[in-house]
Formats: structure tokens, C-alpha cells, sequence
């Protein structure tokens, strides 16, 4: 009988601490199974959904970035075929028809994940993958950067290679050496949905490490728009922008994080989500919608996050009033709260 075993991976960086915030350990104590080369057995790899609190366009300069990690989690299955479904990289070459992938979303050819499938064919040669998305295609948490993981650790496995905690470094590196338009993608959604739960990130010098929520006595929720935006085409806009100023606040945001510093983080916030809306960085509708949902009675504060705000919203109030204010959002669609956050990227493969 087959067994499922579940393999967390969690990585901290002693370089970039968080003297203050409480570290989540990891929640089994089973060590990763090494596979043998070429031999990968079937499963799946999840990963959670991120959401950027603090930095979204500082990051791109160097900045550091704070992010969350959240249920529900992106789940990417991987079947080896039969013997007799295996094809040879000519024929999937000049036979693209006779690729048999069981997926839900097609890997565009210029996205990270398309890019890296055309390098190593051999998995869609040897497997059937699938993924679930639950949040069913709403953009703004990170499935793009899911699908290249789950394609990288897949050609990783493959040689033989298991997650650790020295291939964050490296799956950062290589997605930043992928071609993209315009500015190159800073990879903190990426590095944050391998390390989970509340991520500091900074790219330089890069450091990464992942803490639980440090405020008990404040919570958020956040919200998702009913819009998309193509991030992509965005970023191909702001070749030429300064973020100083965005900058010297997410340096702040990461000292109020370190210190437990929670009014301070909620003065940063308000800054932050101002100096966004100054610089012409927050969608028309999300403006809309943050001056109405500022007005509801017990939220501190909210700001929209990402890429113009325009996906996902957070708002921040008195963990005493959550379910109050969660009866007031009860038209919106509210995808999560600190009580959600999850560990980061998992590996469950069937052993016998």
C-alpha cells in the first residue's frame, strides 16, 4: 500500500533575522527522500498563494520587500506516462499535437515556466502534469511564479536533485536570467512562496528568511478586486521610474517588522499606500474602492497590493474585530487572513 509523505521545506537565512518575530518551525520532522537520477516518483508540489504587504516596485531597485503567504495553496501533480505514451524530443519537436499534458492552464511560451519547459523538454516527454488553481485564474497571487518553481524543481528531481535549502538562491537566480521585456521581475513572489508563512526578503545583498505574523493584536484580510492586470506588459512601463522614496519606506516597514513595532508598521503602511497613490502607482478602481472601505467603521488602514494595486486590497484592524469586520465585507471577496497564512513550497510524493 502506498503511503503519502508530505516533505517541508523551510529555509532561513542567519544573516537576516528578525530578532523579535516568533519563527515558525517546520511542522514534521521527516527528511526529504532523496530519488534517484532519472527517476521520479508520481505526486504533487504545492505552493501558497503570496501577496506583497510592503515594497511591490521598491523590490525592483534592491529594495527589501515584506510578503504573506497564504491558503488556499497552487497544487501541481506530476504522472509518470507509460512506456508506450513516452515520446523522443524529435517527435515532441515536430510533433507538438502528440503531447499528452493533463493542464488546466497552458504555460505561455514567453512566460518563466514556458521558457524553462522549451530547455527541458524531457518532462513533458516523461510526464503527465496538472495544476489547480484555486483562486480559478483572479491573478495577484502568484500562480506565474508557482509554475516555474513546480517545472524547475520537476528537471531538478529529475537529476536527482531534492530541495534544500541552497536552491532558493539558485531557482532566484536562474528565473532573473530568464529573457523578460523591460524590467527584470525582482523574484520576491518567487523566493517568498518557497519560504511561506511572513516573508523579509531583500535582493542586495540577497537574504531571505520567514517569521510568523508578529502582531497578536493586529490582524488583515485580503481582498480580491475582480480585476487582472498583466503584470508582464506593467513592467515593460517602468524602465525608466525611480523608487527611491518607496525605498527609504520599505527599509522602514522591515525595521517595524524586526522590533514588533506595530504602530509604526501602520504609520509605514498609510505612507506607503500615500507614496503609491503620489506616484501614479495604484489603480483608478482600487482608489475607488480603498476610499470607500476606509470608511467602514474599525479599519485602521488599507492599502492595495502588487502591481497598481489593481488584484488585491489588505486592510488591517484590531484582531478583536474580525468577525465584525467581517460581516461588513460580506459582498467581497475576502481570500485571507493571518490565521491562513502556511508554510512554503511542499513536496508530496508517493512512497511505498
Amino acid at each position: 500500500m502506498e503511503t503519502t509523505r508530505t516533505i517541508p521545506i523551510v529555509f532561513e537565512n542567519p544573516g537576516f533575522k528578525a530578532p523579535s518575530a516568533k519563527r515558525k518551525e517546520p511542522k514534521s520532522t521527516e527528511k526529504p527522500v532523496l530519488v534517484k537520477t532519472g527517476i521520479i516518483p508520481d505526486g504533487y508540489i504545492s505552493f501558497p498563494g503570496k501577496t506583497f504587504l510592503i515594497g511591490e516596485y521598491a523590490v525592483l531597485e534592491g529594495a527589501p520587500a515584506i510578503l504573506v503567504n497564504t491558503k488556499p495553496r497552487f497544487v501541481f501533480s506530476f504522472q509518470l506516462k507509460k512506456k508506450d505514451e513516452v515520446f523522443s524530443g524529435s517527435d515532441m519537436e515536430h510533433s507538438p499535437s502528440s503531447v499528452k499534458e493533463n493542464t488546466t492552464h497552458i504555460y505561455h511560451p514567453r512566460s518563466p515556466a514556458g521558457q524553462w519547459l522549451k530547455l527541458h523538454p524531457e518532462i513533458r516527454q516523461f510526464y503527465d502534469i496538472n495544476s489547480q488553481d484555486p483562486y480559478c485564474g483572479k491573478g495577484g497571487f502568484g500562480f506565474s511564479s508557482a509554475q516555474f518553481s513546480f517545472v524547475y524543481l520537476l528537471s531538478q528531481m529529475r537529476e536527482g536533485k531534492m530541495p534544500s535549502k541552497d536552491n532558493v538562491l539558485s531557482i532566484w537566480n536562474m528565473y532573473r536570467s530568464l529573457k523578460f521585456d523591460g524590467l527584470t521581475p525582482s523574484g520576491a513572489d518567487l523566493v517568498s512562496q518557497w519560504v511561506g508563512d511572513v516573508c523579509l526578503f531583500s535582493s542586495d545583498p540577497f537574504s531571505v528568511c520567514s517569521v510568523a505574523w508578529p502582531f497578536t493584536e493586529l490582524d488583515f484580510f485580503l481582498i480580491h478586486t475582480g480585476r487582472k492586470l498583466d503584470t508582464w506588459e506593467h513592467l515593460n512601463d517602468l524602465s525608466k521610474r525611480s523608487f527611491s522614496r518607496l525605498s527609504n519606506l520599505a527599509e522602514k516597514a522591515m525595521v517595524n517588522i524586526n522590533n514588533c513595532d506595530k504602530e509604526g508598521f501602520i504609520s509605514t503602511v498609510d505612507e506607503y499606500a500615500l507614496c503609491l497613490e503620489k506616484e501614479g502607482l495604484v489603480h483608478k478602481k482600487t482608489l475607488l474602492f480603498l476610499k470607500k472601505i476606509k470608511k467602514l467603521k474599525n479599519i485602521i488602514t488599507a492599502k492595495g497590493c502588487g502591481a497598481m494595486g489593481a488584484e488585491v486590497v489588505a486592510l488591517f484592524f484590531d484582531s478583536k474585530n474580525k468577525e465584525t469586520i467581517r460581516s461588513f465585507l460580506s459582498k467581497e471577496d475576502v481570500i485571507a487572513h493571518s490565521g491562513d497564512l502556511t508554510c512554503g513550497m511542499l513536496v508530496h510524493n508517493a512512497c511505498s
